[in-house]
């Protein structure tokens, strides 16, 4: 099959550093890229993740979630030396609470990692 060229346009410094990596692991510039096009069509995908990386909206809201985590386990330690010593509220209780607080921290965490 014909060769043909193909041009591609990047930063200076980015291209220095692609082909001096090239050149460490013993391959042209042309080669890894050819490389790159048949991975592509042969998975019929690009080889690597591609997205958007996590917002910053996101990261705090897992940092507020987490930080309710560790209200709650704060409060649960607090609720059973206070129904140990005969105050509070009953265990059952405090389980179904805890329960559903991470539930609901769970099911947060999962669509936070989406």
């Amino acid at each position: 099959m014909a060769q043909v060229a193909f041009n591609i346009r990047m930063d200076e410094d980015l291209k220095k550093e692609f082909g001096q990596f090239c050149s460490d692991v013993g391959m042209s510039m042309s080669t890894a890229f050819v490389m790159f096009a048949k991975e592509t069509l042969r998975e019929q995908q690009i080889p690597f993740p591609v997205g958007r990386r996590q917002d910053v909206r996101r990261v705090r809201q897992a940092d507020s979630t987490l930080r309710e985590a560790q209200e709650l386990s704060r409060d649960i330690e607090i609720s059973r030396r206070e129904f140990a010593e005969g105050k509070g509220i009953a265990q059952e209780q405090i389980d179904r609470d805890s329960r559903a607080f991470l539930d609901n921290l769970f099911n947060e965490r999962e669509r936070c990692a989406l």
